[in-house]
């Protein structure tokens, strides 16, 4: 209860803060009350994709983009304007959430032909997602000389122009995160590996449905928002140092943890510099790279 009120104030503030004093009815319904939503569910949702795949992986240095979702969906984005010539945000954003789970779906093909394993899965999924992001920069360098600021802002991860439209798309993503909720049990026995089967858990089929659903959490994100780093690596970190390593308090607790983090990150980015924003991938990296650091000093305790 005390986080939900944490949450609650973070969106009040939200709302509240910006340049030009108290903010009109109409600035918060046409624009901060949707794009607080929009922050809200982006980081439950990479907060609970970055948990779902540290179970499956048994690795807390692991992140929602390890497979290669935010490599994939950026390709989706570049190839949907410079190839398919695709002018509306919209279907951009489709572009790149079909692009970002043929990704997922190349890497786990991939994956199962050479060695089912945990670890084979893992350096696939760096090495597709390292020569993805190769290709793109050779993509950007050959069709434009100077890259539109959108697309820029885009690759860096950001929440402008999100509305009522980017919320109600990504609500359709929704059911991906009601599921591991009703699974708690079997992302604890995840963590024991194959010796969960020992305790009559489905390893293969618990693995595949997890991996799907983080994988479609966080490119429900990216295609919409653009590549926002260290919210999902970071929040369930803090998360189990004040819930545990229990997923059935865990998880809805990281999902708060993941939403405060976002809803205040964007808050400082669009108010840091005003009447200039900064993109909140850029405010998650400054703030999340320093507190992972001080996390694996301490041995994620």
């Amino acid at each position: 209860m005390i986080w939900m009120g944490v949450l609650l104030l973070s969106f009040a503030l939200y709302i509240l803060m910006g340049p030009g004093g108290l903010p009109s009815s109409a600035q918060v319904l046409s624009y901060r009350l949707f794009r607080g939503l929009f922050a809200v569910l982006a980081g439950s949702y990479l907060s609970t994709s970055g948990l779902l795949l540290q179970a499956v992986f048994q690795n807390p240095l692991v992140e929602p983009y390890i497979l290669g979702v935010s490599a994939g969906a950026s390709t989706g984005a570049l190839v949907g304007l410079y190839i398919l010539s695709l002018s509306s945000v919209y279907a951009l954003s489709l572009s790149s959430f079909v692009f970002a789970l043929l990704c997922v779906g190349f890497v786990y093909f991939l994956a199962r032909t050479l060695h089912p394993s945990r670890e084979t899965l893992l350096l696939v999924g760096l090495s597709t997602g390292a020569f993805l992001t190769a290709l793109n920069s050779i993509l950007m360098l050959l069709k434009s000389e100077n890259p539109s600021a959108d697309l820029i802002f885009w690759l860096l991860g950001s929440l402008s122009g999100t509305g009522l439209r980017e919320v109600v798309v990504l609500l359709l993503a929704l059911p991906a995160m009601v599921l591991p909720l009703t699974k708690t049990a079997h992302l604890d026995l995840l963590l024991w590996g194959r010796e969960a089967e020992t305790m009559g858990l489905n390893y293969k089929r618990t693995q595949a449905w997890v991996l799907f659903a983080a994988t479609l959490l966080s490119a429900a994100v990216v295609s919409l928002a653009g590549v926002i780093g260290f919210v999902g690596l970071i929040s369930p970190h803090i998360g189990r140092r004040i819930w545990g390593w229990s997923h059935k308090k865990l998880l809805p607790g990281a999902m708060l943890m993941g939403a405060t983090v976002l809803l205040l990150s964007d808050l400082i980015s669009r108010t840091l510099l005003s009447p200039w924003e900064i993109p909140v991938g850029l405010i998650t990296a400054l703030v999340g790279a320093p507190l992972f650091l001080y996390l694996a000093l301490r041995g994620f305790q």
